[in-house]
């Protein structure tokens, strides 16, 4: 015997036609033979593929309809990376689109931040065919892979179905009543193509003007590729457009929506007619509205303002409202003696805007001027007296200017006639026609004849013409005082006081003396005064509209706001920088409830003295952290990425230790000499406050001069 144990086998193992051993095979290896097999094991093994099969099904429809959370931006972090997320918020820049590779981009903003949202060739063409593009102002949801490298985070669209956009309504607007509370917002207005302008190939900006004021309507190439060509116009047209406000250098602009949302309204012009009707001022009335009629009236008042020149027109008791559209008042040939006093010939439509009545040239030469006459005589008032019901009316006051307040389109002054005080708005027309201006100080005595009007609720009177303003008397020069000794006359005879003739001169008002103060002494008490301050410049900023910067004597800082117009003025800018030493002249204000020192003239700031600057200490990347926050440091390293955004451009830099984002802010690229040289590999240096954002820290300088190249 072999000493070997015979196996058992089950009879569906084996062959019915050779016997041998065919396991789980249904055909025989040895004869080729089809085998039997038990049903059960036929259906376990079909039934476990099939099994499978439905939970891979089970799995997808699952996962189709779970309901994908929506992921803040400040949320995401590197962890995240490759992730599938959804996110939502609103488009806050137009998308950008390359004809040549399909790629699409655009950026939504969710409150806490933006991410990018990018698509490639089959899903930007999916969504081009449907019309599925969002605009600025719209908000989108989508859901897509997340991808961050560096600081560049974006989320991939995979499937065009998993953008969802929702479009809000625009909101008529007036373009007076658009300011930076609207960004983000969808308006429509109407209004006049005042200007056309290319900064560059891919941008074209429309300046659109109404009676309230004028804006940027700007849009791009991407546009045009994205959603069509936009219809012809021309400087003149009368359009009305829709789109999403937002901002440029600090002032609101509109991103148009698509090609479809700017549209020229047709103007039915009338024919000529062989003589015009003309008409007396005292007979044009609402009645009227959109006939076009010709009167002879003298200007008595004239206000520019942003889309032209508006004049007030007065015959006898009648009056009316010319308004010029800068296009054509420019091409007037008549121009320069359209000033108040000059007598002229208007031909032009009649409209009532706000309750007033206007009339409005359709060209050019439908204004005339014929020759200048006198100005009407003004009632002489106490301003005590002038009350609201006023407003609208002419008068002439008598007083002292109190203070002068310059700002971007002309000068206030507060005028006091010792029974009250009243603002005098001077626009920059009427200023720049004076003579002798700087006889016009603080302390002066002055005529001022003018309208009464009403801003914010307080009362102003608006000279019309330089020769509204004369000078009376100089500030009155403080004389030292004397103390009579008394003396007794004795006499049986009455003294006889003699009655005055004429009426008696008004008093002047004391002048308050000009105070200086310590950085730290300024309060309230002080708001509206001119006082001098001297100080150590311990921070600086500009913006596009001027320069704010803090003083600081040793007793506390203080802020200096210097307007752009007079910072433009100042000599030696480049020594306005941390470390030198200030004297200023200006009036105090409050802005955010923060008082400030605004200087009225370049004349009275100065820098007194240049600090020796201290050995440089140049901050590691590596050594940066929270500790930092709030201070100015000074960092050095190469340019790695560079990533424009909507108020700047944000650049990452290396020193070899670690990497930190240089944050510019487009008021101080807009005046950095070389600007063109912050490029990838460009060697820089610098200084600025550590500012966190996000949780990365950030270094911000405040003006150009913060920055050197090396």
């Amino acid at each position: 015997m072999s000493g070997r144990i015979p196996v058992e086998r089950d009879p569906d193992t084996l062959c019915p036609s050779c016997g041998r051993f065919t396991g789980p095979q249904e055909v025989c290896a040895w004869c080729g033979a089809r085998t039997l097999k038990r049903v059960s094991l036929r259906i376990l093994r079909y039934g476990a593929v099939v099994l499978a099969l439905l939970g891979l099904v089970g799995l997808w429809v699952a996962s189709r309809r779970a309901d994908l959370p929506v992921v803040q931006v400040r949320d995401i972090d590197s962890m995240m990376n490759w992730a599938y997320v959804r996110v939502r918020g609103v488009v806050s820049r137009y998308p950008s689109y390359d004809v040549g590779s399909g790629y699409l981009r655009f950026w939504l903003d969710d409150g806490t931040g933006e991410i990018s949202i990018v698509a490639y060739r089959n899903e930007s063409q999916s969504l081009i065919q449907e019309g599925r593009i969002p605009s600025v102002g719209d908000v989108v949801t989508v859901a897509g892979t997340l991808k961050i490298k560096g600081d560049l985070v974006s989320v991939t669209l995979h499937v065009p179905d998993s953008l969802a956009i929702e479009y809000p309504d625009p909101r008529e607007r007036l373009i007076g009543e658009i300011g930076i509370a609207s960004v983000h917002q969808k308006v429509r207005i109407r209004g006049q193509l005042c200007a056309m302008r290319y900064p560059y190939e891919d941008l074209t900006i429309l300046t659109v003007c109404d009676e309230t004021g004028e804006i940027d309507v700007v849009y791009t190439t991407d546009l045009v590729r994205l959603t069509g060509a936009l219809a012809p116009v021309e400087i003149g047209d009368l359009v009305e457009l829709s789109g999403a406000v937002t901002l440029y250098r600090e002032q609101p602009q509109i991103s148009l929506d698509t090609a479809a949302a700017l549209q020229v309204i047709p103007q039915i012009v009338k024919p000529r007619p062989t003589e015009d009707r003309r008409l007396p001022l005292t007979e044009i009335s609402s009645v009227l509205e959109g006939e076009v009629v010709a009167i002879d009236a003298q200007i008595v008042r004239a206000v520019p303002f942003a889309s032209g020149e508006r004049f007030v027109l007065q015959e006898g008791d009648g009056q009316v409202a010319l308004v010029f559209w800068q296009n054509l008042y420019d091409a007037c040939p008549d121009r320069e003696a359209l000033v108040p006093g000059a007598w002229i010939s208007v031909r032009g439509a009649v409209k009532v805007y706000q309750g007033e009545l206007e009339i409005v040239p359709e060209r050019a030469g439908d204004v005339v001027f014929v020759e200048m006459r006198e100005l009407p005589r003004v009632p002489y008032c106490m301003i005590s007296d002038l009350v609201p019901e006023d407003v609208g009316k002419s008068c002439e006051i008598e007083g002292h200017i109190q203070a002068i307040h310059r700002f971007a389109r002309g000068v206030h002054w507060v005028v006091d006639d010792g029974t009250a005080k009243i603002t005098v708005l001077l626009w920059q027309n009427v200023l720049d026609g004076m003579v002798g201006e700087e006889a016009f100080e603080v302390g002066g005595q002055v005529r001022v004849r003018g309208e009464v009007a009403i801003y914010q609720g307080a009362l102003e009177l608006v000279p019309a013409a330089p020769g509204d303003l004369v000078w009376l008397a100089p500030a009155p020069t403080p004389s030292p005082t004397t103390t009579a000794a008394p003396t007794s006359t004795a006499t049986d005879t009455p003294v006889v006081t003699a009655t005055p003739t004429t009426a008696p001169v008004p008093t002047s008002t004391p002048t308050p003396a000009i105070l200086i103060v310590s950085t730290g002494g300024v309060t309230e008490e002080h708001l509206g005064r001119d006082i001098v301050v001297e100080g150590t410049i311990v921070e600086i900023t500009q913006f596009a509209t001027g320069v704010k910067c803090y003083l600081d004597d040793g007793s506390g800082p203080v802020a200096l706001w210097i307007p752009q117009e007079i910072f433009a003025q100042l000599a030696a800018q480049e020594t306005w920088t941390v470390g030198n030493v200030v004297r200023t002249r200006g009036i105090v204000e409050e802005y955010k409830e923060e008082l400030e020192i605004v200087p009225q003239t370049a004349a009275e700031t100065m820098v007194t003295a240049i600090s020796t600057p201290l050995p440089l200490e140049i901050v590691r990347m590596a050594d940066l952290g929270l500790g930092h926050v709030g201070q100015r440091i000074t960092v050095e390293g190469i340019i790695v990425t560079v990533e424009p955004f909507s108020q700047g451009v944000k650049y990452l830099l290396d020193d070899g230790s670690g990497k930190v984002t240089l944050l510019l802010w487009q008021s101080v690229l807009d005046t950095l000499p070389g600007r063109e040289r912050l490029a990838v590999g460009a060697l820089i240096r610098a200084s600025g406050k550590v500012n966190e954002y996000r949780g990365e820290l950030e270094v911000v300088p405040g003006i150009a001069g913060d920055l050197s190249f090396r």
